[in-house]
């Protein structure tokens, strides 16, 4: 998370901020990496391009990627992903697919990157990097403990994950610096993602950190710096909330591309760059399938029971989480509004059953079974 709590270990990423249209309440669909990066890149949920979890594909032949588009609208591509699963559909549409772990992380990824873009400068381009810094499991000597505990103890996975973002925040200030200098901004389309998101108040302090443990469907985990920036984009700030399948027909249209993408009609007129808002967002999570439902004001967090793929019933459902999140951002807690608000619960159940009824077999809305 980059923010006024945080600027002291993203100072660079903050000033990009500045330089950007701002989506402040934007929202990953899922906690995991490689199902948020999916959906980045296809514009698709999870349940539709059949990432989520320990599922890794394959994407569905009918499912177009921004890659693909730029690419047979002229443009280079690349991906350099740390690891990204290779020969499952992710790497569709790229002239170039790097999944390496390099030895030195997010400098060597990014110096790899940089060489590619400066090889092709003379033409339009698109790169994705995903940077797994990220998701340290203790202080690297690269890190430089500027966080660490001076007192020797321990460092709590508070500690760590700050390392790591003071870390790749001076490493991505130093590469965006570059591309300004060289005028490449100009030229090409650029997405940059993390790993995962972290809920590092479920963590005590002396906790090791487990990622599986902190990844959740929690405001922490699914609540993300979205910034986009561009020649003719005027930076400004948006408080709608954003969900992050948004990003990809954006992308396409500041990038002039026209025509359907998965449903959806690309317009000369720019759509997507005006507004990128909606009245909920839906985020989800493993096997049984957990839902998660953000409004303005209220999470409201289901167990279907069900498997995320197929449908069928594997375990309980139940609600697991009901929360004004008002209330959360002011420090109150997170007590559970169900009893009290029981009506508006079921009024919110009944959208994440049709939600799932629209894209799994075999599911019903209750009262059509």
């Amino acid at each position: 998370f980059v923010g006024p709590n945080n600027c002291g270990k993203s100072t660079a990423l903050f000033a990009l901020g500045g330089k950007s249209l701002r989506y402040e309440n934007a929202f990953t669909p899922a906690p995991d990496s490689v199902a948020a990066c999916m959906t980045l890149l296809t514009g698709v949920d999870p349940l539709r391009h059949g990432f989520l979890g320990t599922a890794s594909g394959p994407l569905p032949a009918g499912i177009r990627g921004v890659a693909g588009m730029l690419r047979e609208n002229g443009f280079v591509t690349a991906a350099f992903t740390e690891g990204l699963p290779h020969g499952s559909g992710i790497e569709r549409g790229f002239d170039l697919f790097d999944a390496s772990r390099p030895e030195k992380g997010a400098a060597d990824t990014l110096r790899a990157a940089w060489t590619w873009i400066e090889a092709h400068r003379d033409q339009r381009f698109f790169a994705f990097i995903r940077l797994s810094e990220g998701a340290a499991l203790e202080i690297a000597p690269r890190h430089d403990g500027l966080f660490a505990p001076r007192d020797g103890s321990a460092p709590s996975p508070a500690d760590i994950h700050d390392n790591a973002l003071a870390y790749m925040d001076r490493l991505l200030g130093d590469f965006f610096e570059r591309l300004d200098g060289a005028g490449l901004f100009q030229r090409g389309c650029l997405a940059v993602a993390g790993t995962h998101g972290l809920d590092l108040q479920t963590l005590r302090p002396g906790h090791i950190l487990v990622p599986e443990e902190a990844r959740r469907l929690t405001e922490p985990c699914l609540h993300v710096p979205l910034w986009v920036r561009g020649a003719d984009l005027r930076p400004s700030r948006h408080t709608g909330l954003t969900p992050l399948a948004r990003v990809a027909p954006m992308l396409l249209e500041a990038a002039g591309v026209e025509g359907d993408f998965n449903g959806e009609s690309l317009g000369r007129y720019g759509s997507y760059l005006r507004d990128l808002s909606e009245r909920e967002v839906i985020s989800m999570a493993g096997d049984p399938l957990a839902l998660s439902l953000r409004t303005g004001r209220w999470r409201y967090t289901w167990q279907s029971g069900r498997n995320p793929f197929t449908g069928q019933i594997t375990g309980e459902a139940s609600v697991k989480a009901f929360l004004d999140m008002h209330r959360y951002a002011e420090g109150h807690g997170q007590g559970s509004y169900y009893r009290s608000e029981s009506r508006l619960a079921d009024g919110y159940r009944g959208l994440l059953e049709e939600y799932l009824a629209a894209r799994l077999p075999g599911t019903a809305v209750r009262g059509e079974q």
